[in-house]
């Protein structure tokens, strides 16, 4: 039943609803809060997106909105569980429990507040511009939801039809939390490079740089020719990697010619076993710092005869 209830961000903002009424300390049937505090307790991004869950579960009968106007408190929330929705929707009353003047706990049905502006305008009037308004907000909250779904839309299906190609099968429902760990990893990229950032225009196209220069690594070998050509000799036996202390010299010298340190990290530590990586960067800044010392000392020390 819940599942059928929920639609789109509706659930993130009942959830809030819920914990700061009946699921309060101090639980209470109805809450008043306001449109950016919903936003901001059920973590939504777009104002949009609050009006059109909102919506939602008015239709399905989860909450009921007494409307407050010219306040800045916001709107009264009374909220419902989906099992009393489902008691409502075959018949039955629902129902919460109250308290009498003796002390005994009686069962009654929950009564259906009216939406009331705080002005002289006649009820008459009111419904005729809450229906017109009703539909068209409905239209517009639906068709934010369906802009924020569309946004990721081909992000989703590119990593859909890679799935495919790769694995020669339709992706499962079993891989969701290994895609959420991928789509983890991604969110932990792009919050690095806004970090060396200060000011980031466009979320898609700085993750999309960062991540170029993450996986460009240098090739520090030549590969060996396949083939060999009709007059050549044959060809050698491919190039071994290079030793410790050639990667040493090789980066002392990137670092002498202008290269920063955090340059070498990115560019370099992935072109390296990772076991083999802090040994050769303590390595090389040790060399660095001590040739630099050496060429103070030399540049400081006066000429003969003079």
């Amino acid at each position: 039943m819940a599942a059928r209830l929920f639609r789109g961000k509706s659930k993130q903002v009942w959830d809030y609803l819920w914990s700061v009424s009946r699921g309060a300390v101090v639980p209470s049937r109805t809450v008043r809060r306001s449109r950016p505090q919903i936003k901001a307790g059920a973590g939504l991004g777009s104002m949009g997106t609050v009006d059109a869950a909102i919506s939602h579960l008015q239709e399905v009968g989860l909450i009921l909105v007494k409307t407050i106007v010219g306040e800045n408190g916001g709107n009264e929330y009374e909220v419902f569980t989906p099992e009393e929705v489902a008691a409502g929707a075959f018949g039955l009353p629902i129902s919460a429990g109250t308290t009498n003047e003796t002390g005994s706990t009686e069962t009654t049905q929950n009564p259906v507040v009216p939406v009331l502006p705080e002005s002289g305008t006649t009820s008459s009037t009111l419904s005729a511009i809450g229906a017109n308004t009703s539909d068209q907000s409905k239209t517009s909250f639906k068709t934010l939801e369906k802009d924020d779904d569309e946004t990721f839309a081909g992000l989703v299906e590119q990593l859909k039809q890679t799935a495919r190609e790769v694995t020669g099968r339709e992706p499962s429902a079993a891989e969701g939390e290994r895609w959420r760990e991928v789509a983890q990893l991604l969110a932990d990229e792009l919050k690095a490079a806004a970090g060396r950032t200060p000011v980031v225009s466009s979320a898609p196209a700085l993750l999309a740089e960062h991540l170029r220069r993450r996986l460009a690594r240098p090739q520090l070998t030549q590969p060996a020719r396949q083939t060999p050509l009709p007059d050549e000799p044959p060809p050698l036996p491919p190039a071994q990697p290079p030793t410790d202390d050639e990667l040493v010299s090789m980066f002392v010298t990137f670092l002498h010619d202008g290269m920063t340190t955090q340059d070498l990290d990115e560019r370099f530590s992935y072109s390296v076993e990772p076991q083999r990586w802090p040994a050769i960067r303590e390595a090389v800044l040790a060399r660095y710092e001590r040739e630099r010392e050496q060429v103070e000392r030399t540049a400081d020390t006066p000429l003969d005869g003079v």
